[in-house]
């Protein structure tokens, strides 16, 4: 007894220390370094109290957001003010702002710049449609009144731009979605601004080319964090607003679409323990998204609640393969760009 005692960590910082291989095995950008990840991580334990103690409570929440900074590639660096870890129903999430966002989205070739502001009753707005920047003219001293609206403007690759316009009440629509907003509690009350924002930018994403990082940041912060945005008007019967159906698996190269087949047989029959088995073998994070992201939105959170509920018991010394060789990997990593 004393001996297994002693193999647990017995702070946080042993907690992430735990999980360096894991970061380093996923990392997507080499910009995002564990020593320095290591050390925001800490700072924002240390000055928090609640967020160290929501992490006590539930260490494997905190490693699987220390784990998301490096397969997202996103840097937890306050002066930057892109994404943190937060306490969310007694889970620590890697939350990603509306700046979190854009940053990726450059970062990854899918846009040059972008930019995301709300518009308030005493400004001056005219739009001047989705290919074009709006005429936006306020005082940025004194009462501008109350949000009335929110617009994204990037400018693409091929020197296009677009702009995505959301009214307010379009807005309270989405937030009236989120799980986060009906708990009473989290960033739509803490930070509305910064959420109206986002949600904007949420949007104006799926007009942009597709690029695996940031899908992979939307995707998280909707399923996994309880934001609950969807854009999706087909939403079958018995389905909540929340949900959204999956990429079409018939896309996949056959090696990941023969993958999908397996995981998809075992998740309906209900053994989640085979289904992250099976997700656990992929040794290529893309290749490991790709499938993911053939599952609907409410499946992705069945298996994803087993794994971090602890019910899930990890296969030790798991056979991880690559299932794209050659020529087949070069194309699959040419469409994700």
């Amino acid at each position: 007894m004393n001996q297994v005692a002693e193999m647990q960590p017995a702070n946080n910082y042993q907690v992430i220390e735990a999980v360096k291989s894991d970061f380093m095995a996923v990392a997507i950008d080499k910009g995002i370094a564990w020593e320095k990840e290591f050390k925001f991580a800490m700072q924002l334990l240390q000055k928090n109290s609640f967020l160290d103690n929501t992490a006590w409570g539930n260490t494997e929440s905190l490693k699987n957001a220390i784990v998301n900074v490096s397969a997202i590639g996103i840097s937890l660096n306050p002066a930057l003010k892109h994404a943190y870890l937060v306490p969310r129903q007694k889970a620590v999430c890697l939350d990603i702002s509306y700046m979190g966002l854009l940053h990726l989205a450059c970062m990854s070739g899918s846009i040059m710049w972008g930019q995301a502001k709300v518009v308030r009753e005493k400004d001056s707005y005219t739009s001047l449609g989705i290919d074009k920047s709006p005429e936006h003219k306020y005082s940025p001293f004194g009462d501008r009144g109350a949000i009335v609206g929110v617009y994204c403007t990037v400018k693409t690759r091929d020197g296009d731009y677009l702009t995505e316009e959301m009214s307010i009440e379009a807005v309270h629509d989405i937030r009236g979605r989120s799980s986060a907003f009906k708990n009473g509690s989290g960033p739509w009350k803490t930070d509305p601004e910064q959420m109206i924002r986002k949600t904007v930018v949420k949007r104006a994403s799926s007009y942009w080319p597709k690029v695996d990082r940031l899908n992979a940041a939307v995707d998280m912060l909707n399923t996994e964090n309880g934001e609950g945005i969807d854009f999706d008007n087909d939403i079958p019967a018995g389905k909540s607003g929340n949900w959204r159906k999956g990429n079409n698996p018939d896309a996949l190269p056959s090696a990941l679409r023969n993958q999908f087949m397996l995981i998809k047989e075992a998740f309906d029959m209900g053994d989640l323990q085979v289904v992250c088995e099976k997700f656990d073998e992929f040794a290529v994070i893309e290749e490991s998204e790709a499938v993911r992201k053939c599952f609907a939105s409410d499946e992705r959170s069945a298996f994803t609640k087993f794994r971090k509920g602890g019910e899930y018991a990890k296969t030790v010394n798991v056979v991880r393969t690559e299932y794209l060789q050659g020529e087949e990997y070069d194309k699959f990593h040419a469409a994700l760009n």
